[in-house]
C-alpha cells in the first residue's frame, strides 16, 4: 500500500499482464469512468493478489490515437465528477475487506492520495483554463461533495476546506498580480 501510494507501483494497465482466471475468481472489472479507471483496476488487483512478480525491464508499445480522452483538454468539472465517483468506488472496495477493516490508516492513506494527485489536475484546470470565478468553482465542489452521503464523504468534505483556501489564494494571488501591474505603471 505504501509503495502504491509513493508511487513506486504504477498503476496504468498497460504496463501489467494479468491471468484472466485471477481477474474473474476476484470479480476485478475497470469501473464504468472514463477516465482513472487503471488506478482502480490496478490497486483492486494489487489487493487481491497473494503475489505478483516484477520484470527487471520495460517492454511495451504505446500508440497515440487522436482521439484519445487522455489527449484531450483538460475539463475540470468532468475530472471532478469522476474523481467524486472514483473516491466512492475505492470506499465500497475496501469496506469489505478484512486488510482494510483492521488497518483504517491504509483506507485514509490511499484516499488522500488518489484525492491529492486529482485536486492537482482539477485546481489547475479550474483556475488556469476556467473561465469559472473562484466562487463558482468552490459552489460547484460544495454541491458535488455534499449532495452524497456525508458519512461516506469525509475525506473529499476535508478537501471542500481546502479547495476554499486553495480559492482565497488564488485571489489573494490575482489581486497581488493587479497590484503589482498598477504599481509599475
Amino acid at each position: 500500500m505504501t509503495d502504491f501510494t509513493r508511487k513506486r507501483f504504477l498503476w496504468w494497465a498497460c504496463n501489467k499482464l494479468f491471468r484472466r482466471e485471477f481477474l474473474v475468481d476476484n470479480k476485478i472489472k475497470f469501473p464504468a469512468v472514463s477516465t482513472f479507471e487503471d488506478f482502480v483496476f490496478a490497486f483492486e488487483c494489487l489487493v487481491a493478489a497473494k503475489n505478483y512478480v516484477r520484470v527487471p525491464f520495460v517492454s511495451y508499445h504505446y500508440r497515440v490515437r487522436g482521439d484519445s480522452l487522455s489527449h484531450e483538454p483538460c475539463d475540470a468539472v468532468r475530472i471532478s465528477v469522476t474523481m467524486i465517483k472514483i473516491v466512492a468506488v475505492l470506499d465500497e472496495f475496501m469496506d469489505g475487506r478484512k486488510f482494510f477493516v483492521d488497518n483504517p490508516q491504509y483506507r485514509y492513506e490511499l484516499l488522500d492520495f488518489f484525492i491529492q494527485e486529482r485536486l492537482k489536475i482539477i485546481s489547475e484546470s479550474f483556475f488556469v483554463a476556467s473561465d469559472l470565478s473562484p466562487a463558482e468553482v468552490f459552489e460547484f465542489f460544495r454541491k458535488e461533495i455534499f449532495s452524497a452521503d456525508p458519512k461516506k464523504n469525509v475525506a473529499l468534505t476535508s478537501y471542500l476546506f481546502v479547495a476554499a483556501n486553495i480559492f482565497k489564494l488564488y485571489t489573494a494571488r490575482q489581486a497581488s498580480a493587479s497590484d503589482t501591474m498598477e504599481v509599475s505603471n
